[in-house]
């Protein structure tokens, strides 16, 4: 093994680990986990700031502006929301709380200077991934997505990569999966009170195809209380992320039909070279744990848009049971899916910098 979190610190993670998990929250409504972040930059003498009023802390190690290698670590604060006897409830049935733990213990890695020089890397608490409207008829659209909002503010501006850790469904062995990407997903809908009429299947499909072509995996449309919803999945199309959707939407209203948008994810792209430095990581410092390969996985996330801009690769770690986004999915094995993402992305980051230095 490479870079170690010390012994000293384990306790510490595995308690902020269940203090995250005890207090899911719903997208840009997120305080309690911005506050343990802020708790936890202070105790260790770290650098944070905030994006989005407040919404996005943001912990900086090293020096951006002199650094040959900048990574960039996303990990989302918030919680997925589900509906209960009780009414809508909100829990970390997607290991949201995880990836903070990870993105700290290489925090204090770095604040130990176990890294090399040149290399610089901020942590970014990246609010509302999950598609609120998905859980809460009530949330305002069009939903725009967390990392969607950081890209406009430029928090991303620079990065040599971008890495992210997100933890698998039922995989209680130690392995971990590599996908080439993720699918992602346009919802519209359509008001007959406004319309009188919405469009045909045949119609919405003739649209998709001629603005999205290749681009369209597939395409689902139900009715909820008047309302037509249009879902569509994506994929990239070569090295070009799909239109999107304001293109769909001007093309439905140039015919007459009134679409509201409601959320637009890009599809996630893993570049390449992070796959294949993952690996080399994974067969030089730990080789013991199993590789998963996988194609395109159904899951959307914010983090496509970011794929579109930068070099990015997100790694699934098991050590769980149960499936993402149902109740039950728990981590069975702390250790592995809370500490060890720690060393391997610390390593995997010395990978990224050592090959940068030598090309």
């Amino acid at each position: 093994m490479g870079l170690k979190v010390p012994d000293s610190y384990q306790n510490e993670l595995l308690q902020l680990a269940q203090s995250l998990y005890q207090c899911p929250e719903p997208g840009y409504q997120e305080h309690q986990t911005v506050d343990l972040w802020r708790l936890f930059a202070y105790s260790h003498g770290l650098t944070i700031d905030y994006a989005l009023d407040g919404m996005a802390p943001i912990i900086t190690c090293g020096d951006f502006s002199q650094a040959k290698t900048r990574i960039m670590i996303t990990a989302d604060l918030d919680a997925v929301g589900f509906a209960s006897d009780e009414g809508l409830r909100f829990r970390h049935l997607c290991g949201h709380h995880a990836q903070s733990v990870h993105a700290f213990g290489v925090a204090l890695l770095f604040q130990l200077g176990l890294f090399p020089a040149g290399l610089a890397i901020k942590i970014i608490g990246c609010p509302a991934e999950e598609c609120l409207p998905a859980c809460d008829a009530s949330a305002p659209i069009p939903f725009v997505a967390g990392k969607q909002r950081l890209l406009k503010e430029g928090v991303f501006a620079g990065a040599t990569a971008v890495l992210s850790t997100h933890l698998s469904d039922d995989t209680k062995t130690q392995d971990i999966t590599l996908a080439y990407g993720a699918n992602g997903g346009i919802w519209v809908k359509f008001t007959a009170s406004e319309l009188g009429m919405a469009p045909s299947d045949d119609v919405v499909d003739c649209m998709i195809q001629r603005i999205m072509g290749s681009a369209t995996i597939s395409r689902t449309m139900f009715e909820d209380g008047g309302e037509k919803h249009v879902r569509i999945n994506t994929q990239r199309v070569g090295n070009r992320c799909p239109p999107d959707a304001s293109n769909l939407i001007r093309e439905f209203k140039a015919h007459g039909y009134v679409a509201h948008l409601i959320a637009d994810y890009a599809p996630l792209f893993h570049d390449v070279r992070l796959r294949k430095m993952a690996k080399r990581t994974l067969t030089k410092h730990h080789p013991s744990v199993g590789i998963r390969d996988a194609l395109w996985l159904p899951g959307m996330t914010d983090l496509g848009d970011v794929s579109c801009c930068f070099p990015t690769l997100q790694v699934f770690i098991g050590g769980t049971t149960g499936v993402t986004h149902e109740d039950s999915f728990s981590v069975v094995d702390p250790m592995f899916a809370y500490i060890w993402p720690i060393h391997f992305v610390s390593d995997l980051i010395c990978e990224i910098h050592q090959t940068w230095e030598e090309g």
